[in-house]
């Protein structure tokens, strides 16, 4: 791990495209909170879909492995003929296309944040935060997170037990690079399942529209049953106070664990929301200085 500086609650780490582990230093519930990262920009104008916020509590043994990984916003490529690398964790690659002197600058989508227990796999995430598709340079991208990401064509949002359309588990999808036609979109965003972009093509149709964000997840009692076959996860691992929203960070995705104690000291307002005392040490992670793999 890089350290790049205190800020005066816990540690800040550099990502450089792969996942940091995490090892639990008591018995005890910790606090998980994980932001997607938007999407490529195009401009000011035509910025990235924005990323997800999840968040629960989570009961570990001392010694138990984390492995939390920070999506990347994807840098802004604005070169023709080119393929945009997605960010880190499972953002789409996007493409730029030029046709007859007409462009499609279609970025790339932004990555997941999610933090994975014991293995370091995408059927070990117990929380998972979308990352928002690219732009183009006509549109702005769709947002990531929440039960569902958004998108700007029907099919194309990650959700609970699907991917959007040229997604999977995990991953956002591509833009194509086949076809013509200029008007292509951009890509989708990672997530617990990716969002979509336009693999079909037609040079009569305007897919500029055509991708959306990553699902955000929280593994609970409840939720359990959206994993595919091959889950590694057990009902040890069941976030309670969770809950995962779409559309809340900007730029690169972070992670922040917090020791709570041995017992959830909860606030009197009815909101069932952990009460983070002043010892309790938030340890950050966040992509400063993210650059693609």
């Amino acid at each position: 791990r890089d350290v790049l500086g205190s800020r005066g609650l816990g540690d800040v780490y550099k990502r450089q495209g792969e996942c940091t582990t995490y090892i639990a230093k008591s018995d005890g519930y910790y606090n998980l909170e994980v932001w997607g990262a938007q999407g490529g920009n195009y401009n000011t104008t035509y910025v990235g879909g924005l990323g997800g916020y999840s968040k629960g509590i989570v009961h570990l043994t001392k010694g138990t492995t984390l492995y939390v990984c920070v999506g990347g916003q994807p840098q802004t490529v604005t070169t023709t003929k080119t393929a945009v690398p997605g960010g880190f964790n499972g953002g789409g690659n996007g493409f730029n296309r030029d046709y007859n002197s007409t462009y499609t600058y279609g970025q790339a989508g932004g990555g997941a944040t999610d933090i994975r227990i014991g293995q370091n796999s995408l059927y070990a995430r117990v929380i998972v935060a979308g990352g928002g598709s690219g732009s183009n340079n006509r549109t702005s991208g769709y947002a990531g997170g929440g039960t569902s990401g958004i998108s700007g064509q029907s099919g194309y949002a990650g959700t609970q037990t699907s991917a959007g359309s040229g997604g999977s588990f995990g991953q956002g999808g591509s833009a194509t690079t086949s076809g013509n036609n200029y008007k292509y979109g951009a890509s989708g965003g990672g997530g617990f399942y990716g969002g979509g972009a336009g693999t079909s093509y037609s040079d009569s149709t305007n897919y500029d529209k055509y991708s959306g964000g990553g699902s955000g997840y929280v593994y609970t009692s409840s939720t359990a049953s959206s994993y595919p076959s091959g889950c590694l996860l057990n009902s040890t691992y069941y976030l309670t106070a969770s809950s995962t929203t779409e559309g809340i960070n900007t730029g690169h995705g972070k992670a922040i664990i917090t020791y709570i104690g041995k017992e959830i000291p909860l606030d009197t307002s009815g909101a069932n929301a952990p009460v983070l005392a002043s010892n309790m040490i938030p340890v950050y992670y966040d992509c400063l200085l993210y650059t693609s793999p």
